[in-house]
C-alpha cells in the first residue's frame, strides 16, 4: 500500500510540474509578444535584496530535465534570453542576480541542450558582462 501511495504521489507531482512548466512557457510566449507587461513578473522586497524575476527562477530547476517538460522549460528560457537582448532590466537581472551560467552538467549527453544554446548563452554573457 505504501509503495502505491508513493507511486501515485510521484505521478501527481510530475503532472503538476508539467502543468507549471506549460503555464510558464505560455507566459514567456506572451512576454515575447508584448514585453510591456514584463514588470508584473519582477518581485522586489526590502529583505530579499535584488528584484527576482519569478518566471526565470521557476524555470531553472527544469532546465536539464529530459522529455517534454525539459524541452518546454528550455524553449521558455530561450524566449527570455531573446527578450533580454532587447530589455536591459532582464539582461541585468540574469547577469547580476542569478547563477545561470553556461556550464555543461557532468554526464549530460551532447545534443540534449548544450549545443543549441551554448552559443546563445555565451554570446549573452559576453555582451552583457563585457559591454
Amino acid at each position: 500500500m505504501d509503495a502505491c501511495c508513493r507511486a501515485c504521489s510521484a505521478t501527481e507531482a510530475a503532472a503538476v510540474e508539467a502543468q507549471l512548466v506549460l503555464l510558464l512557457h505560455q507566459l514567456c510566449c506572451v512576454l515575447a509578444k508584448d514585453p510591456s507587461v514584463l514588470e508584473l513578473f519582477f518581485h522586489t522586497s526590502e529583505d530579499q535584496g535584488a528584484a527576482n524575476f519569478l518566471i526565470f527562477s521557476l524555470l531553472i530547476p527544469f532546465l536539464h530535465r529530459e522529455g517534454g517538460v525539459g524541452q518546454q522549460a528550455r524553449d521558455a528560457l530561450l524566449l527570455i534570453m531573446a527578450l533580454s537582448a532587447e530589455n536591459q532590466h532582464v539582461a541585468h537581472h540574469i547577469a547580476q542576480n542569478t547563477y545561470f551560467c553556461p556550464v555543461r552538467p557532468p554526464g549530460r549527453r551532447a545534443g540534449v541542450f548544450w549545443p543549441v544554446t551554448s552559443h546563445v548563452v555565451l554570446r549573452f554573457c559576453r555582451e552583457t558582462l563585457l559591454g
